[in-house]
């Protein structure tokens, strides 16, 4: 397609997290193991999930389903509740918001998808499963 063809087509950028996260794209993190990339990620879901600013940040409320393939639900539990005091729901009696969803999968199968050398992808159980769990949160 000609670029001339892209005239008028352009729809303004939507944010999850304002001028940082698109919305509907995926976004990578990278550090050093152990800088704090998880809880960072974590009170990132908590205040999109509500649709609270993120550390000045604005935000916009959706669904968010943090997937955790090295920590056990012990530790989520763990720094769930640590969350919810920094972001003031210790003090107010109330919990974690009800778009915030969590899913531990430590010790599992996690892969997405594969590729052959001619750099085919194959995907893999988990990602079916991954779309069905998607999928039905969207329906509730």
């Amino acid at each position: 397609m000609s670029a001339q063809s892209l005239k008028g087509k352009a729809v303004p950028q939507e944010w999850v997290l304002d001028k940082w996260v698109p919305y509907r794209t995926v976004t990578a993190l990278f550090g050093a193991g152990g800088v704090g990339k998880t809880l960072l990620t974590h009170q990132l879901g908590q205040c999109v999930a509500e649709g609270k600013p993120f550390f000045g940040t604005g935000t916009t409320k959706t669904l968010v389903l943090m997937v955790f393939c090295e920590d056990d639900l012990a530790e989520i539990a763990r720094r769930q509740e640590a969350i919810d005091k920094w972001s003031g729901h210790h003090n107010m009696g109330r919990k974690a918001p009800e778009l915030l969803y969590v899913w531990d999968r430590v010790g599992l199968e996690n892969i997405l998808t594969t590729f052959t050398a001619d750099g085919e992808g194959k995907r893999q159980p988990f990602y079916k499963k991954l779309s069905t769990a998607v999928e039905r949160l969207k329906e509730r």
